[in-house]
């Protein structure tokens, strides 16, 4: 078995650990210290731990400015989660009432932690975010890898300090915070790097009863209509659409018409 990079020499003495210190006990600190050493040298994980980490994150603002996150691994995506967070305001958005992020932090949270637990350190570089009005997309050095984890002692230790938003289940978590969104997170790995984007919310969905009424509203003004166009006036994925068709079609109040990309749907009822 190849050995890992956290458990090779760093190559650097006189390491601290002031930042580790503020977010876990001095005795912590030192039992770590003793473990991360090959011989009398500090490990690479000792290095992601301590206050000289090589890596940050470099965050390209709205406004042109760039602010970057040094220090400790151990709480860069936290540190970095709160600088997104400042341009991240609540808005009432169409199918709620209540002010919604634009981002959802879960999301936010989550995907920073995910490139720092699991980006790969032997490639120089920052992990670099973008933050715009439409979305936040996060680029981590090292393609995805499965199964298994790339740094598994890094994540072991984030998991032990029990960050807020790092819930071990990755791409599943950022989707899930997306659930009732009409938009989904992006994920691609090309080119050597693991990129993440994330929409700006402008939808959010509502009961079913809710739905049902606009398409309904929808169908008695037009007729038969497609799957797509229903989503383009609505706001919904068309994949989304296709599902609430479909319990429209098991309650009765819609019949389909062909297969396919023919398909149309008729109200079976149009009084």
């Amino acid at each position: 078995m190849d050995e890992l990079y956290e458990d090779s020499p760093c190559g650097i003495t006189g390491l601290t650990y002031d930042g580790f210190k503020q977010i876990s006990s001095n005795a912590d600190v030192v039992r770590f210290r003793e473990s991360a050493m090959v011989g009398e040298e500090p490990n690479m994980l000792a290095m992601l731990a301590s206050d000289q980490c090589r890596n940050g994150i470099t965050l390209h603002l709205p406004d042109g400015s760039v602010e970057r996150i040094a220090g400790t691994a151990l709480s860069q995506a936290e540190r970095a989660a709160e600088v997104v967070n400042r341009y991240n305001p609540k808005l009432v958005v169409e199918g709620t009432k209540s002010a919604v992020h634009r981002f959802p932090r879960m999301a936010v949270r989550e995907s920073l932690m995910n490139a720092v637990a699991h980006r790969d350190y032997s490639i120089p570089g920052d992990i670099e975010v973008d933050i715009g009005d439409d979305s936040v997309r996060i680029v981590s050095p090292g393609t995805s890898i499965s199964p298994g984890r790339r740094n598994p002692k890094l994540a072991d230790l984030i998991d032990r300090h029990n960050y807020k938003g790092f819930v071990h289940s990755g791409n599943m978590a950022i989707r899930r915070s997306y659930a009732r969104s009409g938009y989904d997170p992006e994920f691609s790995s090309s080119d050597g790097f693991f990129r993440v984007t994330l929409p700006a919310v402008m939808v959010v969905r509502g009961h079913y009863g809710g739905k049902k009424e606009r398409i309904v509203g929808y169908m008695r003004e037009h007729g038969g209509v497609s799957a797509d166009e229903i989503a383009a006036v609505i706001g919904y994925s068309t994949a989304y659409t296709r599902r609430v068709l479909d319990h429209m079609e098991r309650d009765g109040i819609v019949a389909r018409m062909s297969r396919g990309r023919m398909t149309r749907f008729y109200l079976c009822n149009r009084r």
